[in-house]
């Protein structure tokens, strides 16, 4: 699978390493056909999850930190990102939480919650499909 869901609570960098170590990455959603197969991957599972999504390096400028890419599509939950005291840089998903929700909120990095990693060898297979 694509996506593939980590139900270990850690912060946004442990995340990124527990990926890493398993030869994978954080995960991105860099349009509406990744947010279809993150959905499906959720299922009617409860997040929140961490995903790749940081704005640390320049307020308010989102990029995914596994590409270094800005998010060129986004899937906020109303009123998000509401960065408040500006210490909200690390993006989750699943919020607000329920089943199955895919939309996202940023906050601190340093809070432990759940991670999604990211099979990139598989979009590789699919693009070349």
């Amino acid at each position: 699978p694509r996506y593939i869901l980590q139900n270990t609570k850690v912060t946004y960098f442990e995340a990124l390493r527990k990926c890493n170590d398993l030869g994978l990455q954080l995960a991105s959603v860099n349009n509406a056909q990744d947010n279809t197969l993150l959905k499906a991957a959720i299922g009617t599972q409860t997040g929140p999850w961490w995903s790749a999504g940081t704005d640390l390096g320049d307020e308010m400028k989102w990029i995914w930190i596994t590409s270094m890419n800005p998010f060129g599509y986004t899937n906020w939950a109303p009123g998000q990102p509401e960065n408040a005291d500006t210490n909200e840089n690390c993006l989750i998903v699943g919020f607000p939480v329920g089943q199955g929700e895919t939309r996202w909120k940023d906050e601190p990095c340093g809070t432990k919650y759940k991670y999604i990693c990211e099979d990139k060898t598989e979009k590789r297979q699919n693009r070349a499909g």
